[in-house]
């Protein structure tokens, strides 16, 4: 039997990193649910493999749902409307290009595809998924497939038991680990030699670029001490505030399990989310930001939005001076267990036109800020 432990279905969702799915296969006699993934894969021995193709199998099918969203979030959910859906025969006959996707199983993931702004049920209901012994969660951020603009879409499904196989054949977690390695050993004796042309897959392996690497930065620097979150009379409610608060506090203290608790992620238990955001925020060290107003909110249901203008700080790093640079962020909320916590978030400067400009007659804290000259205010 196939090992479910949340050890193992960590590695099915790390072993899906970048890849795309061919196709989603429903068969309501059956009550099978499939999805076809072409994976990072190669032999052991760093050749080609003849089939790539991951299916993952949920049988026992007892719910199916699917979930739309618009890709911007501070798109209110009530004024959302899809331009067209995924029909039921659509999940029968999958006409769809590939697209990459993740995907999650036995994890709470489900519960924000079932806030969608749109939500439809193709099979059962949200007692028979919560009822179901194994979940599937299959997300796509980046859904085209029906034109502009984008759209988040999410297909859930709840059944008995979920199988894995390539070519019709099982396949071992184990055995698909090592598979995972020998591309990415591939990809790494690829840009080691720094030539596209030679053997083994220099146009595959070229598809995923290598970050540059930069100097390491001053870890004991300190940004200037001006208080973080000094928002301007708002409407906005205080509970939905609150975690955008200690966000950006926990930054400035480096508490990695206070950002954890308002910025949790439903894959890891709180440990491990503290230590991706330390790894993330140690990785990007030199930014923070400082809070004053509040430029737009909405909250619908289980759902919320902030938009939060202040200021950004920079420290100075390679040719690079310190400076200040008026941003925004784009919060979205959920509703968790009593309390709002961050969901996502975006990030914008009006000085280089990715965020709206405002007069500076609407930005009285600019007079308050002492600690250097704010670009782009």
């Amino acid at each position: 039997m196939l090992d479910a432990s949340r050890s193992t279905l960590q590695l099915i969702s790390q072993l899906l990193h970048d890849a795309r799915v061919l196709s989603v296969a429903w068969d309501p006699q059956l009550c099978t649910f499939a999805i076809q993934f072409d994976c990072l894969r190669r032999a052991v021995d760093g050749a080609e493999l003849n089939e790539r193709t991951v299916e993952i199998k949920l049988t026992g099918v007892q719910a199916i749902g699917i979930g739309y969203d618009s890709s911007s979030i501070e798109a209110r959910p009530s004024r959302f409307e899809p331009p067209k859906r995924i029909t039921a025969e659509n999940l029968v006959e999958w006409p769809f290009r590939p697209l990459e996707a993740s995907l999650s199983i036995n994890s709470t993931a489900f519960e924000r595809a079932l806030e969608s702004a749109c939500f439809d049920w193709l099979m059962g209901d949200e007692t028979s998924l919560k009822d179901s012994a194994c979940t599937f969660c299959l997300r796509f951020d980046q859904w085209g497939h029906f034109g502009l603009p984008m759209l988040y879409v999410h297909i859930i499904a709840g059944g008995d038991v979920f199988t894995i196989a390539s070519g019709g054949l099982p396949i071992s977690i184990q055995d698909w680990e090592a598979q995972y390695a020998a591309w990415w050993a591939g990809w790494k004796k690829h840009w080691d030699s720094k030539d596209s042309t030679s053997e083994g897959g220099g146009s595959e392996f070229a598809v995923a670029i290598p970050a540059g690497e930069s100097a390491v930065p001053d870890l004991s620097y300190r940004p200037p001490p001006e208080a973080v979150f000094q928002i301007e009379p708002t409407d906005a409610p205080v509970e939905v505030l609150s975690p955008l608060k200690e966000y950006l506090e926990s930054q400035h203290e480096r508490d990695w399990s206070k950002m954890a608790r308002v910025f949790p992620n439903p894959e890891a238990t709180h440990e491990e989310r503290r230590e991706q955001l330390e790894r993330i925020n140690v990785s990007d060290f030199g930014r923070w930001g400082y809070a004053r107003r509040i430029d737009d909110w909405w909250l619908e249901g289980a759902r919320a939005c902030v938009v939060v203008r202040g200021i950004e700080h920079q420290m100075a790093f390679e040719r690079h001076a310190a400076q200040n640079i008026e941003t925004v962020w784009t919060f979205s909320l959920r509703h968790r267990d009593g309390n709002w916590i961050i969901d996502t978030y975006s990030q914008g400067w009006p000085k280089f036109g990715s965020a709206k400009k405002l007069p500076a007659k609407q930005k009285p804290w600019l007079r308050k800020w002492k600690s250097g000259t704010i670009d782009g205010a």
